[in-house]
Order: structure tokens, then sequence, then C-alpha cells
């Protein structure tokens, strides 16, 4: 039996315009990639994090269990709390949902905590670097765009290969979206999902995997790409419940890891997370709504 690229990859998303726009993302990305590619060589080439910039700290690994032990206690304890509440109040997925993004933003304040008594900047430099938060953002969406058509082969390849092994398998949706597409949520959910999947979750991890992590690793190896490599594929890894976004999701992580070498600034790498996760959302509404397609 033959089998065509919508078996492998799936429908075009509804409403169409959706994979037109994303076709026009990978072309604008691609175009970023090769203008970058043309400047790195015109200027001699060399190192990719050759000038980055310095982040003085004594940030050591074994801090890195304190935003980790925060999450885990909080996220344990809130757990529990919300399970006393029934569930036709509160859904177990929702509560479950609430508490995770709860807990990973205090590890976040935990991680900026950590910043102000480890890095000579304080938390300043920890989170802003030289303080050029514009520049840093604006560079942050051209490297997004730029990652794009990287983690779209990623992640296509990913389920040729799962479909290949597995025919009947059903690529799982995130628990944002499943929630999302529950009908007869109260009003204030679906803005409770979008805060913890826009603003929570990509300030959370990037404070925890490129500020604190790959700063302490840097300590370990001392090779920048190292811990560049290593963090990016432990920010892809840690999203195992969906086994086709773990591809992309690394190559996402190392381009979040080398763009914050780059800066020494977190301001890039939080920017690029937040606009990939409110590209998703938008997406996810736009094609469960009932637009007529074009």
């Amino acid at each position: 039996m033959t089998q065509s690229l919508a078996d492998f990859f799936g429908p075009l998303p509804e409403p169409a315009i959706l994979f037109v726009i994303d076709a026009l993302l990978v072309v604008v990305g691609l175009a970023i990639l090769v203008i970058a590619v043309v400047r790195y060589v015109r200027a001699g080439g060399g190192g990719l994090l050759a000038g980055a910039p310095d982040r003085p700290n004594t940030l050591w690994p074994e801090y890195i269990a304190l935003p980790v032990l925060v999450f885990f206690v909080l996220a344990m304890g809130s757990g529990a709390l919300l399970a006393e509440i029934p569930e036709d109040r509160l859904p177990l997925e929702l509560g479950e949902l609430l508490s995770g993004s709860t807990s990973a933003l205090l590890a976040g304040l935990a991680c900026v905590v950590l910043a102000a008594r480890t890095f000579e900047k304080r938390a300043a430099g920890f989170l802003f670097g030289d303080g050029r938060v514009a520049g840093h953002a604006f560079l942050g969406l051209l490297a997004l765009l730029a990652a794009l058509p990287l983690c779209f082969g990623a992640m296509e390849l990913s389920a040729l290969l799962i479909y290949f092994f597995n025919p009947d398998y059903t690529l799982p949706q995130h628990d944002v979206l499943v929630l999302l597409d529950q009908p007869g949520l109260p009003g204030w959910v679906p803005a409770a999902l979008w805060l913890c999947a826009v603003v929570i979750a990509p300030v959370a991890e990037e404070l925890f995997f490129r500020g604190v992590c790959q700063t302490a690793l840097n300590h370990v190896f001392r090779r920048r790409w190292l811990s560049t490599v290593l963090v990016g594929s432990a920010f892809g890894l840690a999203h195992m419940e969906q086994p086709h976004v773990v591809a992309p999701l690394i190559v996402l992580g190392v381009i979040l890891g080398y763009v914050y070498e780059r800066t020494g600034s977190l301001v890039a790498p939080i920017t690029m997370h937040l606009l990939f996760n409110l590209k998703t959302m938008i997406f996810a509404t736009i094609a469960n709504a009932d637009i007529p397609c074009p």
C-alpha cells in the first residue's frame, strides 16, 4: 500500500492560510540564515563564539539543586492541595498544569536570587547583560526566524521516522492545547493557560536552562559550545511527553543557548522562546476556530 505525504505528516493545517504563513516564515528564516553565513564567511570565519561577552560569576554546578528543589517541593505541595478540590470544579489536568506553572515561576525567582548572589553584576547583569534590552530582543526575533526552518525540518523528520516504525502512532498534543480545546471552560481558564504558555513557561525555563544550568556547566567544562549543546539537549529531552518535538526542541535549545552566549543576556533567548510559544498558541487557536479556508 502506498502512502502519501499526508499519511506521514498529517493533513494541512486548517485553515490553510496557516500552512502558507509557515511556508513564508521558512523562506524568511532561510534568507536570514544565508545572510548570516555570508557575513560570517566574509568576516574571515573563526569561532562562532569568538568575542562573546564574559559573565563573571561564581554560580557553580551545585547551585542547580536549589531551583530544582524549589520546583519539586512546591509542585508536590500545591498538587496535593489542588487534589482536594472536586474535579467538577477544577479538572485534574488543569490543576496539574496550574501547579506546575506556579512552581516553575517560583523556581525561576529562585534562579534570580541565586544570580543576585553569584553574578558580579548581580541580578541585572544576569538578566540584561550589558543593558541593550531592545537590541537583544530584536536579535531574539531574528534568531527565532532563522531557527524555524531548522526546527520545522527536525520535526517533520521526527514524525516521518515515528510513522515509519509505527504507522498507527498518534502524535500527542501539548496539555495546554488539549485543555484549550475542551468546551465549556470558565472564562478565566483560557487566559490562565495563555499566561502559563506564553509568559511563565518561557521565562522560567530560560532562567533555569540558560541562565543557571548553562552558566554553571561553563565552570565545569570551560567550553561554551559543550555546555550549550548539553543544556540544549536536556531542554529537548525535558519534553519527552511529545516524542516528535524532542529533536526540534533540542535544535531550538542549542540556538537559544548560542544566542545567550553571544549576547550575555537572557533577553534574547526569552524573546525567542516567548515568540515561539506565542506562535504555537495563535496557530492552535486559529486552527480550532470556525474560520473558512481560503
